[in-house]
């Protein structure tokens, strides 16, 4: 697309791209891009990520992409984005766990579920954005701990 032309854009402008499109046109269209941008598409073949380009995913491309499949309801999206977040090296911050917390919620309890993980997710943000990551990670293991009582029940 771009590249052809030879037109190498920064990683704000291919985010950007892939939020807009996605809004637009679905997550889907929005993710058919992103792995057109970061050169997925040719790498499922051979299975491996090429690493060849000047621009890599960070944390919010990924973090978009995550959030359009969650509003969409689409639970295994969300979990191959995560795996290729892995791939890439890529390494998840305090909104990317919001977002399995959210998917969490609401898998288990419904949309009432969705309101609950907003607020919750809005606090353990704010633990992170103040620096206090050791909080935010106490609540998230809470939160992991509720998830296997659940599945027990």
């Amino acid at each position: 697309m771009l590249r052809s032309k030879g037109i190498s854009p920064s990683i704000r402008t291919c985010n950007a791209l892939i939020c807009e499109v996605s809004r637009g046109k679905g997550s889907f269209a929005g993710y058919g891009v992103f792995k057109e941008v970061f050169g997925l598409e040719s790498c499922e073949l051979e299975g491996k990520v090429r690493r060849g380009f000047r621009v890599t995913p960070n944390v919010h491309g990924f973090n978009e992409s995550m959030v359009g499949f969650y509003k969409e309801g689409e639970v295994q999206m969300v979990e191959e984005i995560w795996s290729e977040m892995g791939r890439f090296g890529c390494v998840a911050n305090g909104f990317s766990f919001d977002v399995l917390m959210a998917l969490f919620f609401f898998f288990f309890f419904g949309e009432g579920g969705r309101l609950v993980c907003m607020r919750v997710g809005r606090v353990v943000s704010w633990y992170a954005k103040l620096g206090n990551e050791d909080m935010a990670a106490v609540l998230r293991k809470e939160m992991s701990v509720a998830q296997k009582q659940q599945q027990e029940d």
